[in-house]
């Protein structure tokens, strides 16, 4: 597996929503938000990225414009970005994807690096319609510091 340092993650007029990815769940998420995302007119600007960070899990999608409106249980913010971070892609079932990203920690604690994020998996090809579980393509990034105590 590679894993590549000094990694940037940038996004513009990014909108989140709370999720369960378990794996028979994650892509009634996703086309449930893509249907919120039409019906709400807003203009999807790349790849859909899946934010897990302790018992809290995110899809986050980058917008074309800034949405007139959102739904309620939606968050906006202006800008995303993660610099500094650790990447790595994963490519085979979702199943598997646990074990792409305790690889990439392993990584980033054998670099002695200090891992000052959750991970995010930025799913590669479209997923508006939901996803092939058994042929994922996802780049993983973990923001690290670039600090030495």
């Amino acid at each position: 597996m590679l894993f590549l340092e000094h990694q940037i993650l940038d996004m513009q007029n990014v909108v989140a929503v709370r999720v369960d990815i378990s794996e028979d769940k994650i892509n009634d998420e996703l086309k449930r938000a893509a249907k919120q995302m039409d019906d709400n007119k807003m203009s999807r600007n790349g790849r859909a990225i899946i934010s897990m960070c302790g018992d809290e899990s995110w899809l986050l999608f980058p917008l074309i414009d800034v949405p007139a409106m959102i739904p309620d249980d939606w968050k906006f913010k202006d800008r995303f970005h993660l610099e500094s971070a650790v990447r790595t892609r994963h490519e085979g079932e979702y199943s598997r994807l646990s074990k792409s990203i305790d690889e990439l920690y392993g990584y980033v604690i054998k670099r002695g690096l200090n891992a000052i994020t959750g991970h995010y998996c930025v799913m590669v090809r479209d997923w508006s319609h939901g996803v092939d579980l058994k042929n994922l393509i996802i780049d993983i990034y973990i923001g690290v510091s670039n600090n030495v105590l």
